[in-house]
């Protein structure tokens, strides 16, 4: 075993102070991994909670990051090794070793330092990558997932301010990884389509976008609000598509045009301005054209995975949307008012007992007024408003307002959703933005149409590894089946991770049951129906808002047929007969005590003893006085005897 690591003093005094600011530290202990066969074993660095530094964090779990006072103490303390900040919502980490290191670092310019060891560096930014690779022989480049030790030991030349380099990360990111047989330089020699310039040209000028192509390679800015800059970084754009992003063919190609000028050959830091733009296009466009077509593939080993989070257990996850469905007037967009307002206080959600750390909200609302409705719901639901953003005017590129739509706005939100932390986004009902200002109004029927609408709101969710909460309604005559009972297309269920269905309690008109209809990721038994009801708030008798009650064993397609059943036999039962009256024997008999009974006692006693369901028993519940209680986290039934119904 080798001698264990001596880390370098860490110079707290260095380190930005925005970095200080986050709730996002954990501390590290040097920890020997015994050898696997054939390989030989090493100090490894695993994360520890500050303020239990015997307890291992994760760098993908809020819950266990703490302050930057709190790390620092269990240091001074001689409670760990070092220190360290977790990675993620906008912060993005290289960690380079060689020669190389410097001139990589120097080109992000941002805050860097040496890693513990003294034989590193770790430069940490603003920004996102561009793409899923994280790590390339002794370069690694992360924006989620990690944390990074923290020295502040700072590495003269480079800012002592973690600076927002979008560019920068992708350029590196390019220079990283670049696509096979390609090489982001001006100068390098990168894929070809086999198209000669001539035919290129010809192509893209009679292509969908040949008038803007034309315009930018006359030289005309008018469309690019008379900026040169952004009228090379377009006109590049359509270059790197046309050329199969081949670097050299776009520069050969870009000095011909009217855009090229001197600053094309100026230097810009380690690179030319012909070079950063290029990169840029190149690392944007996805798909380059290619006559004789191309799949692409990425190896698992270069993909980083993420372990499966929930904000809510069973019906929010992190990085992925949850469709809350149901007919008019169960209350949808109250719950998620409710729901917003528990994750910005950090307090539990329904059914559970954990707290959290306050979070973020972004709302999207299309038909509740803000003003008059949404804000005065959160003010009554205990919000703190100071963590609620809803958007607002959205412009298009010449600075005029549009509709929002998520086909062409969703990357513009997700930058602000990341600037803003959000970690809970509402949309309040989706299909009011899901249209296209560059096609026709979407058909919600049409299942490519909606999968390619909903893509880029996926996409957002999983990259902010935040969870989405978009309300869509029933169809009339929805009927039973809880998976189509949704409007439009069986695209939206498809592409979803979980539906939850507010429905009517088939036992009592005032209530409610926000149900499980689709979760593949949890054991049906880990899924309950959660009922609720609908009541005045205490701050103002005008608002509604919501009171949760018990936990029901059944999902939305049960919860559905069962309505089914119930309204078939309404009008038939008058009085109490059959398994309804059977009922109702049994609870006399079991509660006869007058004492509390546990609900799971009573359930399971009812179907294994008498052959009785929970509706049957619920149903039979409401023809007496029989009192409900929570006493810590189960649910207690008691009968009063005087208050039993006299037709048993």
């Amino acid at each position: 075993m080798t001698p264990r690591p001596v880390p370098l003093q860490v110079q707290p005094d260095n380190i930005p102070l925005i970095l200080q600011q986050e709730h996002r530290w954990v501390v590290w202990h040097y920890i020997w991994k015994e050898p696997a066969e054939g390989k030989e074993g090493k100090w490894t660095k695993p994360l520890f909670i500050a303020t239990d530094p015997e307890t291992y964090a994760k760098s993908t779990d809020p819950t266990t990051w703490r302050s930057f006072n709190d790390a620092l103490g269990a240091l001074e303390d001689g409670k760990c090794d070092g220190i360290g900040f977790v990675l993620g919502d906008g912060w993005v980490g290289f960690d380079a070793d060689g020669t190389d290191a410097i001139e990589h670092i120097q080109a992000l310019n941002t805050y860097a330092e040496t890693s513990p060891s003294g034989l590193g560096v770790h430069a940490i930014a603003r920004g996102f990558k561009p793409g899923p690779r994280s790590r390339i022989g002794p370069l690694e480049l992360y924006d989620s997932g990690r944390y990074f030790t923290v020295t502040g030991r700072h590495i003269a030349g480079t800012p002592l301010t973690v600076e927002v380099r979008t560019s920068e990360i992708a350029i590196l990111y390019a220079k990283m990884f670049p696509p096979e047989e390609e090489v982001v330089k001006a100068n390098g020699h990168g894929s070809s389509n086999k198209l000669t310039d001539e035919s290129i040209l010809s192509r893209a000028k009679a292509s969908k976008n040949g008038q803007k192509f034309s315009a930018l390679w006359s030289g005309d800015l008018s469309g690019h609000d008379n900026d040169h800059s952004k009228a090379d970084a377009a006109l590049c754009s359509i270059l790197a598509y046309w050329t199969n992003r081949d670097a050299e063919k776009m520069d050969r190609l870009f000095r011909q045009s009217k855009l090229m000028r001197p600053k094309w050959d100026e230097k810009r830091g380690v690179q030319r301005y012909s070079e950063k733009t290029i990169a840029l296009a190149i690392v944007n466009t996805a798909v380059g054209f290619d006559p004789d077509g191309r799949v692409e593939f990425i190896l698992a080993s270069d993909v980083q995975t993420v372990k499966l989070e929930w904000l809510w257990h069973a019906r929010l996850a992190l990085g992925a949307i949850t469709l809350f469905e149901g007919g008019p007037e169960k209350g949808k967009s109250t719950i998620l008012v409710d729901l917003a307002a528990r994750v910005t206080t950090g307090e539990s959600f329904p059914g559970e007992m954990e707290t959290r750390q306050p979070g973020n909200v972004v709302m999207l609302i299309a038909e509740d007024d803000i003003q008059t409705t949404v804000v005065p719901r959160l003010i009554a639901a205990g919000a703190d408003l100071g963590r609620v953003s809803f958007l607002g005017a959205t412009k298009d590129e010449k600075g005029d307002v549009v509709p929002f739509q998520m086909s062409d706005d969703c990357e513009r939100l997700r930058i602000e959703c990341a600037r803003f932390n959000a970690t809970f986004i509402v949309v309040d009902p989706l299909v009011s933005y899901l249209g296209s200002r560059k096609g026709r109004v979407l058909n919600t029927n049409n299942d490519l149409e909606v999968r390619k609408a909903l893509g880029p709101l996926k996409e957002l969710a999983e990259r902010l590894r935040a969870s989405v909460a978009a309300i869509r309604h029933y169809r009339k005559g929805a009927g039973t089946d809880a998976m189509e009972a949704g409007g439009g297309s069986v695209g939206f269920a498809a592409l979803v991770r979980v539906i939850v269905a507010a429905l009517p309690d088939p036992d009592d008109p005032s209530k409610y049951l926000l149900a499980v209809a689709k979760n593949n990721l949890v054991a049906k038994n880990k899924r309950p129906a959660l009922s609720y009801e609908i009541i005045p708030s205490k701050a103002d008798p005008s608002i509604g808002s919501i009171a949760w009650g018990e936990k029901m064993e059944m999902s939305a397609g049960e919860i559905l047929q069962a309505q089914a059943v119930a309204n078939r036999q309404a009008e038939k039962e008058t009085e109490p007969h059959g398994k309804t009256g059977e009922a109702l024997a049994f609870l006399e008999t079991f509660l006869a005590d007058e004492g509390w009974h546990p609900t799971v006692d009573i359930m399971k006693t009812a179907k294994e003893l008498h052959g009785l369901s929970e509706f049957a028993v619920r149903r039979a519940k409401e023809k007496t006085t029989i009192q409900v209680e929570k006493q810590g986290r189960q649910w207690f039934w008691r009968l009063h005897v005087s208050g039993v119904t006299t037709s048993l």
